[in-house]
């Protein structure tokens, strides 16, 4: 479950610096590395990462990859890197520096395709159950004949 939450926390932190980091590349700025720091700590604190478990995995992710994270974002405004200027994707950037595993999905993701599913089974059973209905009305209109 660590690797999970940590994965999710990763792509989480990445994307609120992915915006921070697009318009200080637009304006050709950039952050000193103890902003960079202090931003990537406080992302931790976002209210779209849920309180608890999560903001502790979170706390122990950026123990582990705080400073893959920061070199990913120095690439974003260091004219000689084939990243220079780019968006940070945070699902590449996760993936890229470890923290996630490929094709890994968050639990927003399952949760979605488990909610998807059981929709789709609820709508089986009622199709299915339509069906022996109208069948059943069928042998009943046969054997009144």
């Amino acid at each position: 479950t660590w690797e999970m939450l940590g994965c999710d926390c990763c792509r989480s932190v990445a994307a609120e610096l992915s915006k921070d980091v697009k318009y200080l590349v637009e304006s050709d700025k950039m952050w000193k590395p103890k902003d960079l720091d202090e931003r990537m700590q406080v992302s931790c604190f976002d209210p779209n990462i849920p309180t608890g478990a999560m903001r502790e995995a979170c706390a122990y992710m950026l123990l582990d990859y705080k400073g893959a994270i920061a070199r990913e974002v120095a690439l974003r405004w260091s004219e000689d890197s084939d990243e220079f200027e780019e968006d940070i994707v945070p699902a590449e950037l996760c993936e890229k520096i470890g923290a996630c595993r490929e094709g890994h999905k968050t639990i927003s993701e399952k949760m979605s395709m488990s909610d998807a599913k059981e929709k789709a089974l609820k709508e089986e059973k009622v199709e299915k159950a339509q069906k022996e209905k109208s069948s059943g009305r069928k042998k009943k209109k046969a054997k009144s004949k």
